[in-house]
């Protein structure tokens, strides 16, 4: 049948049907009317990567020419169609049948000629099959037969690894406080309102490009449609349920993307949310929970579930890399830093020398340790090792950990040989390294530069002092 309908064939039974098969015989009749003044068919040629990337199919064809003159062009129309191939990654024998006569993209009719042209990625799904073709018009309404297609298999976007180890979800806002009073004057009824998401830039000199990231489980919003398609090294970005509500209570001047779907809201009680690239490809999909071992009071608590440490890239299905927010109404667009006044307070103690529930460390200590951001709080006591050093000499290696980005505490590691005459600085100790624990705590080593053969006895300590 297939070789009937478009190769050609002959047989026992039946018509002998030429080159081309009935296809082209049916083409021939529906050409004739215009014989001899069809714009010439063009050639389609793929300029993209070998393992056709979503975010780099691209295409060229052919210089327009007509039997009317080469001043006669009035037109181009480009299609990608997708097709059943059981040789496909993404394959589903489940799904119906695929014809490309219906296609996923088109560019519409073109009044410019442009020999070049960009699919967009968020039409294309990696591990499907599709085919792009091109066609003329001329300035009497003739069109060309479309061009010979370029079939391909799409492939993963090369931007997929940037943007995995880049852009976090660092805030999720899905049940938030009831509204005030005032907020209820102003119209605003629902706590639902309030909600949002924000995301974050963690590296350092790289700006991501979002024109093709979008949210398409929990909320839909697509990046391409909003105020913010560039995030810069650094920077936020803001999604939101309800603008006018989002600014009654956080202000204006943040760095709101966009809205997302008016019919859409976060699940008070947990669900998928998946940041996609294109048409589906995951960057970020997990399912946050109002349960423990998640963090239970961003469940209309007030505060936000808020990404404990982002900067180390963490996993976001584990509900250990997830915290309650120190500011009691979260802090969209901004660093979560509640500084060590805020921090005693969310944990409803007064007493900066209190040791709670009859634990090891004060407050104060826990705070600047990051012991309650650790499974352990036990093994953060500092400690010291032996290390060879130049010869036979050995020194004095030093190790503690600290809570990342408290900026309000500084932490000097101290040296003596007595209790009494304690040094310290560069001539003193140096840090081999900062290692961050994926928990909200970084690790660091410090080598005490006097060997330990050159003095009869050594010690060293840490000095934790907390900014007012």
């Amino acid at each position: 049948m297939k070789n009937f309908a478009f190769t050609g064939w002959s047989g026992a039974s039946g018509p002998t049907v030429g080159a081309g098969g009935r296809g082209a015989y049916l083409d021939a009749i529906a050409d004739n009317p215009d014989s001899g003044q069809l714009p010439s068919r063009p050639v389609i040629t793929y300029l993209g990567g070998p393992t056709h990337p979503t975010d780099g199919i691209s295409f060229q064809t052919s210089t327009f020419a007509d039997p009317q003159g080469a001043s006669t062009f009035a037109g181009m129309a480009w299609r990608i169609g997708e097709i059943e191939d059981p040789t496909a990654p993404a394959y589903d024998p489940a799904i119906d049948f695929l014809l490309e006569y219906t296609p996923i993209w088109e560019s519409g009719v073109l009044g410019n000629f442009a020999s070049q042209i960009a699919v967009p990625g968020s039409v294309l799904r990696v591990g499907h099959t599709y085919r792009a073709r091109v066609r003329y018009q001329d300035n009497t309404g003739r069109w060309s037969h479309w061009s010979l297609p370029y079939q391909f298999t799409a492939g993963a976007p090369t931007a997929l690894g940037e943007l995995q180890g880049n852009l976090m979800i660092t805030e999720i806002m899905y049940h938030p406080a009831n509204p005030s009073a005032a907020e209820q004057s102003a119209g605003f009824l629902d706590d639902g309102v309030f909600e949002y998401l924000e995301l974050r830039n963690i590296h350092a000199t790289l700006s991501l490009n979002l024109t093709d990231v979008r949210f398409t489980k929990g909320i839909d919003f697509n990046f391409a449609d909003g105020t913010i398609t560039t995030l810069a090294p650094g920077a936020y970005a803001l999604v939101v349920k309800n603008r006018a509500a989002f600014e009654y209570r956080y202000g204006t001047g943040l760095p709101i993307a966009g809205v997302w779907a008016a019919t859409d809201s976060l699940s008070n009680s947990g669900e998928r949310l998946k940041l996609s690239h294109g048409a589906g490809t995951g960057i970020h999909d997990f399912d946050y929970d109002d349960n423990a071992p998640w963090p239970t009071s961003p469940d209309g608590g007030g505060p936000s579930l808020v990404l404990a440490d982002p900067g180390t890239a963490p996993d976001h299905a584990l509900a250990a890399n997830w915290r309650a927010s120190y500011q009691p109404f979260g802090s969209p667009g901004t660093d979560d830093v509640a500084g060590f006044a805020g921090w005693l307070a969310s944990q409803g103690e007064t007493d900066p020398n209190a040791k709670p529930n009859g634990g090891p460390f004060t407050n104060a200590m826990v705070y600047a340790l990051g012991a309650d951001l650790v499974a352990n709080p036990a093994a953060l006591f500092p400690g010291g090792t032996l290390q060879p050093g130049a010869g036979a000499e050995r020194h004095l290696v030093f190790t503690y950990v600290r809570r990342s980005g408290a900026a309000d505490v500084m932490y000097l590691v101290e040296v003596g040989d007595s209790f009494t005459a304690w040094q310290s600085g560069p001539a003193v100790t140096e840090t081999l390294s900062t290692l961050p624990n994926g928990d909200g705590t970084e690790t660091l080593t410090v080598r005490i530069l006097t060997p330990v053969s050159t003095v009869p006895r050594l010690y060293a300590r840490l000095k934790i002092s907390i900014a007012p």
